[in-house]
């Protein structure tokens, strides 16, 4: 899959997708996940937001929303 973000002027093929560190802001119930696209040539580093939760979230859930969220960017 290729990405393409308005920070970089490239666009991101094949990387290997990692979580980085979730930002979780416990009173909005919100967070954001940075995230790490790495290939063979560069690293690239983006921010996402708007994950949201009710009452508690897992690791499996905050990835799952990070595939789903980076399919805006896909080109």
């Amino acid at each position: 899959m290729t990405y393409k973000f308005d920070q970089f002027n490239v666009e991101i093929t094949d990387p290997n997708i990692s979580v980085v560190n979730v930002l979780d802001n416990i009173s909005a119930k919100q967070c954001s996940v940075e995230v790490l696209l790495q290939t063979v040539d560069a690293n690239f580093g983006v921010t996402l937001s708007g994950f949201t939760y009710t009452s508690d979230w897992t690791d499996e859930e905050v990835e799952i929303w990070t595939l789903t969220e980076l399919q805006k960017y896909a080109v």
